[in-house]
């Protein structure tokens, strides 16, 4: 049974009748928007370099990454290697204010 993506919106070739999403990576990046709490429609916007487009949906999966990657370092500036706790502390801190510069 042919059905559209739940995340990316491409068909896909169905075995079940509750399959939603075309993929595993397609399936871990919706859970990973949700998790977050990033709602589609804030990020209703395209990046475009190199004349290649990125979606939303593709800015809400790295968004959510980066904060993925905040806590990271945040938790390795308290427990991680002495001689990097100083730089994680500092890139953690960085990209916590950008992430809040652009409402997240």
């Amino acid at each position: 049974m042919e059905k559209k993506c739940g995340w990316c919106g491409q068909k896909f070739e169905s075995k079940t009748k509750r399959a939603v999403f075309c993929s595993q990576k397609c399936k871990q990046a919706h859970y990973r928007a949700r998790k977050t709490q990033i709602a589609l429609p804030e990020l209703n916007m395209e990046v475009v370099e190199g004349g290649k487009s990125l979606g939303s949906k593709h800015l809400v999966l790295a968004l959510s990454q980066i904060k993925g990657g905040v806590a990271t370092l945040d938790a390795m500036s308290q427990c991680g290697p002495k001689e990097y706790r100083l730089l994680c502390e500092v890139l953690a801190a960085n990209l916590a204010q950008v992430l809040a510069e652009v409402g997240l």
